[in-house]
Parts: C-alpha cells; sequence; structure tokens
C-alpha cells in the first residue's frame, strides 16, 4: 500500500506546513492561527497542532498537525470557519508558497502529548537517512523521551521525499536538551539542517 492509501484509508495522518508570512501581516495572521489552533484541537479528529515561529526566520509559521485520518482534515476540518478565514487570506498576507510535508512517524511512536502545554524549546531538524537513523533512534527514543525537560519527540519520513527525515523536538529549555540529550541527538547518523523554533503559545 502507498503511504497516499496509507492516508486515505482512514488512517492517521500528521502534517508539517510552512507558511512565510509578509512581516507587516504577522499579527494579523497570528490572531487567525490563534484561532485556527484553539478551533483544531477541540475537534474530535485532532489529536494534537502545534505551531511555531522560526527563532531565525521570525516572520515563518509553521504547523505541526496530528489528524485521525485525511478525510477528518479535507471534510470536517475544512469546512470550519476558523479554517476558511486563515486560508481565505493567504494571497494577501503570504510571501511565497505554502510548504506541506505529509508525514509517517517512525516507530516507536510518540505518545500523544497533552496540546494545551507551551513548550520552552522547539527545534526541527530535516535530516537525510537510511534504516541506520530509523534504527539508531528506536534504540535511542526511550531515554531520550525519558531525559529531564523532554515534552515531545518524533522521528518522521517525508512521504514525498525518499530518505528525508524530520526530527521534532520539544523541551521546557534549551539548556535542558543541551544537558540531557545534545550528545545523543548529535550521535544520529545522516546529515542534518536545523531549524529552531518558538512555540507562538509560550510566554514571552
Amino acid at each position: 500500500m502507498s503511504t497516499e492509501d496509507f492516508r486515505q484509508n482512514g488512517n492517521p495522518l500528521k502534517l508539517f506546513v510552512t507558511l512565510p508570512v509578509k512581516p507587516a501581516q504577522m499579527d494579523r495572521y497570528l490572531s487567525l492561527a490563534m484561532a485556527e489552533i484553539a478551533g483544531a484541537r477541540s475537534e474530535d479528529g485532532n489529536s494534537a497542532f502545534f505551531a511555531y515561529r522560526g527563532a531565525e526566520q521570525p516572520n515563518t509559521l509553521y504547523l505541526f498537525e496530528h489528524w485521525n485520518s485525511e478525510e477528518w482534515l479535507r471534510d470536517e476540518h475544512g469546512s470550519k470557519d476558523y479554517y476558511k478565514e486563515m486560508r481565505g487570506v493567504e494571497g494577501e498576507v503570504l510571501d511565497g508558497e505554502v510548504g506541506e510535508r505529509f508525514l509517517t512517524e517512525i516507530e516507536p511512536h510518540m505518545p500523544t502529548p497533552a496540546p494545551v502545554e507551551p513548550v520552552g524549546h522547539a527545534r526541527m531538524t530535516i535530516m537525510s537517512g537510511d534504516d541506520a537513523l530509523a534504527q539508531r533512534f528506536a534504540a535511542d527514543a526511550a531515554a531520550l523521551r525519558g531525559a529531564t525537560g523532554n515534552l515531545g519527540l518524533w522521528l518522521l519520513a517525508d512521504d514525498n521525499a525518499d530518505g528525508e527525515y524530520l526530527l521534532l523536538e520539544h523541551w521546557t529549555s534549551e539548556a535542558a536538551r543541551d544537558q540531557a540529550a545534545d550528545a545523543m541527538l548529535k550521535a544520529l547518523p545522516g546529515k542534518a539542517e536545523v531549524i529552531v523554533l518558538n512555540d507562538v503559545l509560550a510566554k514571552a
């Protein structure tokens, strides 16, 4: 079964969206995004919904969405007013194309976290890898997730880019991450590009 068939057969869907926003429109778009986040998290078909701004790219908004199925995302979530309002202004507020990554989570899967807890430090690492990366992650995942300060850790394969993975990390703080897991995470095989993220719900 292809990943597209899998997504369209009532199976869980994880989606990572990149939204480049015009600087003068960020406040407006963020207010719509907050309504989108709150609304999505209230839906039966949503298990988690996170939103970030790039620490070094503050005009880029990132969404990490967990849906019970693609059908729910398309038919139920797509019918909501808060979704339509956010999508309806894209032509005015965005400064480039929307990037969408459909993702398959690598085992062992992350238990669904409490979606309302703000994240003190988050980062996305784009990695090129193979089975060795998945095997190393499987061996280390329990220790990393059990480390002091860890709020979530996912390794996800990009369904449309063979050999490309996203490692998503949530921590209470950058210091907690560096103390608990930096050496172990650096030991994961594969070339990497790191993007540090700020949770839009975290207190300034």
